[in-house]
């Protein structure tokens, strides 16, 4: 049975997972509008790649716990979807 996923990752200055156990999902990642600077999720490499403010990208069956983000201390990450 498929089932809905809403998550809020608050971010501070080192990275943190989406969620702690694996989780297949699809859904939309998103850098809310009213955060106050970049946030960053981290590349396959290590690398850090910029999410800016309003900036959203569609996901589909990634695993939750291995996307790891950053930035302004109290901005967030938010991911809306589910396991379908």
């Amino acid at each position: 049975m498929n089932q809905l996923i809403a998550r809020k990752l608050v971010l501070g200055a080192n990275y943190a997972p989406l969620t702690s156990t694996s989780v297949i999902a699809s859904g939309t990642l998103t850098a809310p509008i009213t955060n106050a600077g970049t946030a960053y999720i981290q590349g396959d490499l290590g690398d850090d790649i910029p999410l800016q403010p309003g900036e959203w990208h569609v996901l589909v069956h990634v695993d939750l716990s291995r996307i790891k983000a950053k930035g302004t201390s109290n901005d967030l990450i938010t991911f809306v979807g589910g396991t379908w």
